[in-house]
């Protein structure tokens, strides 16, 4: 699995998006899906991590939420629809991350509950790691190389980057984010 890139935490999500009760049909393209997920997963709690805006907030309805996943998990421990409960979450804290308009005390109620929902799923998120400086020079080159629309160089770039084991994905003002595969 490891020298495909796959990490543990993704066959759990892979195993924790079928039901226990039925037979799992593996494909590398649904463990392709649930690394995609996982990473979704990570780069949300992330992301709800970095918001330092102290106004108050109370937008997102975590009662709810608590029912539906504690419903989902009565209903025979329901993982799949615990998880789509995760991920609707996701995509209405993701929206008002997007607009600003969740507030830092907000968010950490949110990760509190993800916290407890995690006690089940036992996903193993690790914070941001550190990007090496050989890693970082290459992307400002091909940043650079982007900036002069020097379109060549920046896709090769980006390969030996990949090369390297990290993928690099371009934001609003000419910024990137790097992150190891």
């Amino acid at each position: 699995m490891k020298e495909k890139q796959y990490s543990p935490m993704a066959l759990r999500l892979l195993f924790l998006s079928g039901h226990h009760r039925s037979q799992l049909n593996f494909t590398w393209k649904s463990l392709d899906q649930a690394k995609t997920n996982f990473q979704r997963i990570s780069d949300w709690i992330s992301n709800l991590d970095k918001i330092n805006d102290e106004k108050k907030s109370n937008l997102v309805d975590l009662k709810r939420y608590k029912k539906k996943f504690e419903e989902a998990m009565d209903d025979d421990l329901n993982t799949p629809l615990a998880l789509s409960i995760l991920f609707e979450l996701i995509t209405e804290t993701n929206k008002l991350i997007a607009e600003k308009k969740l507030g830092k005390e907000e968010s950490k109620n949110i990760l509190s509950f993800w916290e407890k929902m995690n006690k089940v799923f036992g996903l193993i998120i690790t914070k941001e790691e550190k990007i090496p400086e050989k890693i970082s020079k290459i992307a400002e080159a091909r940043k650079t190389a982007r900036e002069n629309k020097d379109f060549k160089a920046s896709d090769e770039l980006r390969e030996k980057l990949e090369k390297l084991g990290y993928t690099i994905e371009d934001l609003k003002d000419n910024k990137y984010t790097i992150k190891r595969k």
